[in-house]
């Protein structure tokens, strides 16, 4: 008596695809590299490689020891939008995958730009491989974006109320409108952590559908972005 034969395994959305259209999708990525390459040229044209080199000898050693710990703190709080999601969407993994995942999906994006096409494919790509489907991707993606943006209204807030007189002398904006403009950054935030923090809620974002974390999981997208964006903020004080 036979064995039973074993059931078909699907094949991944990117190889059911035609062949025409893998071949147009690499197609279009190389046409958006070298537009990537000729815009950066453009732009930089004007320096020398001793211009550059002269400014970098410039830095002082703790100038770039600030730097790096920047960079360090801006890498290591990212993986922190992996986690936090998987962890909301039920699919935890170890935090070598996630950290992998996150640094290399951000370390594209941020070199290279249009983080959809970059970012998301790699991430898609590696999650996929490690067994989430195309849903929890989506539900990821969209939970890494928001909590990205949460954090940048916090810090663009509380920036716009700190230094509130200087706009006004530097950018010649009222420092009325600034203060409001400040205030309107903290409220988005409050009110983020209000709904997002009644556990159990769903909610609609266009087609995803969500049910809000609870406030311990939002408070920790807060803090993860902040922390974030201060480390990038440090590099550029440096």
């Amino acid at each position: 008596m036979s064995e039973p034969s074993a059931p078909p395994i699907p094949a991944s959305p990117e190889l059911a695809l035609p062949p025409w259209k893998r071949h147009a999708a690499l197609a279009l990525v190389a046409v958006l590299f070298v537009l990537a390459i000729a815009a950066i040229h453009t732009e930089i044209r004007h320096l020398s490689v001793h211009n550059i080199y002269a400014e970098l000898r410039a830095l002082s050693f703790e100038q770039v020891l600030l730097a790096l710990a920047g960079v360090a703190i801006s890498y290591l709080a990212v993986t922190g939008y992996d986690t936090l999601a998987l962890r909301y969407a039920g699919k935890p993994l170890v935090y070598a995958r996630t950290a992998f995942a996150s640094f290399t999906s951000y370390a594209l994006s941020n070199t290279l730009g249009l983080p959809l096409l970059t970012g998301s494919a790699v991430r898609y790509r590696l999650y996929s491989s490690w067994g989430l489907g195309a849903k929890e991707i989506e539900v990821l993606a969209v939970v890494t974006g928001i909590t990205l943006y949460v954090g940048a209204l916090a810090i663009g807030g509380a920036g716009l109320l700190v230094e509130a007189p200087r706009f006004e002398t530097v950018f010649h904006i009222p420092a009325a409108l600034v203060y409001v403009l400040g205030a309107g950054c903290l409220a988005a935030v409050c009110a983020f952590l209000f709904l997002a923090g009644q556990k159990g809620r769903t909610r609609h974002i266009r087609s995803v559908a969500f049910t809000t974390p609870g406030l311990p999981v939002a408070t920790g997208q807060l803090l993860v972005s902040m922390a974030d964006w201060a480390g990038a903020s440090l590099v550029l004080f440096a």
